[in-house]
């Protein structure tokens, strides 16, 4: 079902960066009937996208996992991406006020999110695998970085328009809301990844989360060619000057 070598385009977004894990391809299914044609894949029955995404960067073959809606036990990840009709428990601002201060400012928190799911469930399943065991061609790529690999991307992502990358940041269902705007239309997305990403999700302190469309995936790689002169990873300090020490410790006339 694959029509790119999703194993070099694994290859090369990790040795730019000498990524640790690797590059996870997401595919959204419209229903769970979908998943019959992936007989290789490990369906999961209670799970999160988070947890599905730690799985599929760490657990490599045994990462090549699925799950239909009602796996999904995370309401936030399921309304996200249009797995479930948003619940009015979470579209009304309730399951928001541990992190707000008001209902006005939970119902704010929620409109700035923008789940799929306001406009009704579109999804019956999703697919998660290391990119390069991808069975099928994925909709979103997502890698988790420092902020020095992030940087790295975004200098060849930018090198032929320029353009900064917009988008807004709320610490909420970051992981979801990536592959979201993704699905709706963005090309690149670099969010901090959300409480929940951290507690099922293992993730490592200085970690973010890149998400990326795979129709920029040669794009990107012209840009990492473009800018490898300069922005090659990891990044060299400039050590062009003349060394000064402290006095007492700097060689002497009668050292020589």
């Amino acid at each position: 079902m694959t029509q790119r070598d999703w194993r070099s385009t694994s290859d090369m977004l990790r040795d730019a960066v000498r990524m640790a894990a690797w590059p996870v391809g997401v595919k959204m299914l419209p229903d769970a009937k979908s998943l019959h044609d992936f007989p290789n894949i490990k369906l999961l029955q209670k799970t999160a996208p988070c947890q599905m995404v730690a799985r599929a960067r760490y657990y490599r073959e045994d990462g090549v996992v699925a799950a239909p809606s009602r796996a999904m036990k995370c309401v936030w990840g399921g309304a996200c991406l249009a797995l479930i009709e948003t619940p009015e428990r979470l579209k009304d601002g309730l399951l928001y006020l541990p992190y707000t201060d008001t209902m006005e400012a939970a119902q704010e928190l929620h409109r700035s999110i923008g789940m799929m799911g306001d406009r009704g469930q579109k999804y019956g399943s999703m697919l998660m695998a290391p990119l390069d065991l991808m069975p099928v061609d994925p909709d979103a790529i997502v890698m988790y970085l420092t902020p020095a690999q992030a940087l790295r991307f975004i200098v060849a992502y930018l090198y032929e328009t320029g353009k900064a990358i917009e988008q807004k940041i709320t610490g909420q269902v970051s992981v979801c809301t990536s592959i979201a705007k993704i699905l709706e239309g963005s090309e690149f997305c670099v969010d901090i990844p959300c409480i929940g990403d951290r507690a099922y999700g293992a993730l490592q302190e200085q970690e973010l989360v890149l998400t990326i469309s795979p129709q920029i995936v040669d794009r990107l790689k012209i840009g990492l060619l473009g800018t490898k002169m300069l922005g090659s990873y990891p990044f060299k300090p400039f050590l062009n000057w003349s060394v000064i020490l402290r006095p007492d410790m700097e060689t002497m006339e009668f050292d020589f």
